[in-house]
């Protein structure tokens, strides 16, 4: 049944939201936007960070989660796509 109701509400980035993805599972979003090149990974049910990914040198346009759930993939307006291992660091 649909209600509508607002289950959590993360202030995820300073500035606005330009992404956002869930992991299969529904455990975590990744979220980027306008304030730089950083990616950020959340616990979706607590709403806390778990992880702060920097390495593009602008803003980021897209973050999307691979199929499997092992990579996190990152596109910014430097004209890069980065990836980044989360199964490693969910493991641990």
């Amino acid at each position: 049944m649909v209600t509508g109701i607002e289950r959590r509400n993360i202030a995820a980035n300073q500035g606005y939201v330009e992404s956002v993805a869930f992991s299969q599972d529904g455990q975590y979003v990744a979220s980027v936007g306008s304030s730089g090149g950083n990616c950020i990974l959340w616990d979706a049910a607590r709403g806390t960070k778990i992880r702060e990914f920097t390495g593009h040198k602008n803003r980021l346009m897209s973050v999307v989660f691979a199929p499997n759930g092992k990579l996190l993939a990152t596109s910014s307006s430097d004209r890069t796509v980065l990836f980044w291992d989360v199964a490693r660091l969910l493991d641990q």
